[in-house]
């Protein structure tokens, strides 16, 4: 009898041993809960970072944050504190937004996503992180080294060009509609992994702040505007931004767009050549409103030497006129390949084909809008012109060339506006 009380004391105490430490554990796991809850409370109201490898540093996926961030777009807006941006590849057949959208005030939302460049030892990322709907892209200097580094192991797949897309603007300006109907149309057709403008000034207007919200991968790389080169003085500020986007592509390679030029086709058919440069006028002119290129490309090097004889007072040689000669002497030697659907229509026939009557645009890469030309025809809603510009308005916005008829497209699927109002 005296063994077995002595076994049954020990029964049960280790059975009630066994249930303090339960306790114990429970315990533990409820506060460690409570904590974890208190934290995402709190990070509510501060940034979220995500790279886009894969992962980030609270254990979401960027693909699965913005797969979400699209449902928002096509179902309702779960979360009206945050705007939603764009998804970083928008399919190229697909309509960014509903029919009779257009340019409204910005989203009645308090944060918007923003990229930002971070460089360890090992690796380099974009990260993304939610800021106030104010706050100015991510700046970086010119020869930022985290830049190179980004564009070269981020944004380049072995072989090609880089996915990236320059852009240029010196001094202070308003943004205008067509630009970010260009920038729109790269997302669709470019897919880049960051668009870059190159500034010393950035852009305001209501434009920019649609630009800022629905682009999360624009980033800003101060610049000043080139006042000389190889000893020449540089006055125009057309010829200034020539060299800025020429030294830039060098640097970094990727595509350089103007703030005019609005791209319709994808561009991975191209993307294997080491320079791809459009005609113009003719064989004799190459626009440089649009070209891409591999960086430190001798073809592009030989481009900028020409510079070396630079005289302002001459329109248009260096940047024009001089590729197209280059390409004669050594271009295929060099790898440059030679589009004739970039500048088409040209400037001198912009007018009457373009604007005056329906162009046939749809097998072209891209157009140029030649909008210093051309500004009496921007006045009102592009979308609703019946000329050319209206059809590529459109195409853009829509997925449609024509006019809308009616609130809704058949099959149309339901979109948000920038506004943050679902349809």
């Amino acid at each position: 009898m005296a063994k077995q009380c002595t076994l049954q004391n020990f029964t049960a105490v280790f059975t009630s041993s066994r249930v303090r430490i339960r306790r114990k554990i429970l315990t533990f796991c409820i506060f460690v809960l409570l904590v974890v809850t208190s934290l995402c409370i709190v990070d509510k109201y501060r940034s979220k970072r995500f790279c886009l490898d894969g992962t980030t540093n609270r254990g979401v996926k960027v693909t699965d944050y913005f797969g979400d961030n699209f449902t928002l777009y096509t179902r309702s807006n779960s979360n009206k504190a945050k705007c939603p941006p764009l998804p970083l590849a928008v399919p190229p057949d697909s309509n960014i937004f509903r029919c009779r959208w257009y340019h409204k005030p910005p989203a009645p939302c308090d944060f918007r996503l923003r990229a930002r460049l971070s460089c360890t030892k090992s690796s380099p990322s974009i990260l993304y992180e939610w800021v106030d709907l104010d706050a100015p892209p991510s700046t970086y200097a010119f020869d930022d080294q985290c830049l190179a580094r980004v564009i070269a192991e981020r944004c380049t797949e072995e072989g090609l060009i880089p996915r990236v897309v320059h852009y240029v603007n010196f001094g202070p300006r308003r943004l205008l509609f067509h630009t970010l109907l260009s920038v729109l149309s790269v997302l669709k057709f470019a897919q880049p992994c960051l668009v870059i403008l190159h500034a010393d000034y950035l852009p305001y207007g209501s434009h920019w702040q649609a630009l800022v919200q629905l682009v999360p991968n624009l980033i800003h790389v101060n610049r000043t505007a080139p006042d000389a080169i190889f000893g020449h003085e540089i006055n125009s500020a057309h010829h200034k931004s020539d060299v800025a986007r020429l030294e830039a592509m060098i640097k970094f390679g990727g595509i350089y767009c103007d703030m005019d030029h609005i791209v319709l086709k994808p561009l991975h058919e191209v993307l294997q050549h080491t320079v791809v440069m459009g005609k113009e006028e003719s064989d004799a002119h190459f626009g440089n409103g649009f070209f891409l290129g591999k960086p430190d490309s001798i073809f592009l090097k030989l481009w900028y030497e020409s510079y070396r004889t630079f005289d302002d007072k001459v329109w248009a040689y260096n940047s024009i006129l001089v590729p197209a000669k280059l390409y004669k002497e050594r271009g295929v030697d060099l790898g440059v390949h030679v589009v004739d659907s970039f500048f088409r229509p040209d400037w001198c026939k912009a007018t009457e084909e373009f604007y005056e009557n329906l162009y046939e645009w749809r097998n072209s890469y891209g157009v140029h809008l030649y909008h210093n030309g051309n500004r009496k025809f921007f006045t009102g809603r592009l979308d609703m012109f019946e000329n050319s510009l209206g059809e590529i308005t459109r195409y853009i916005l829509f997925g449609r060339s024509y006019l809308c008829t009616g609130n809704k497209t058949v099959g149309e699927p339901v979109r948000m506006d920038v506004s943050g109002n679902v349809f």
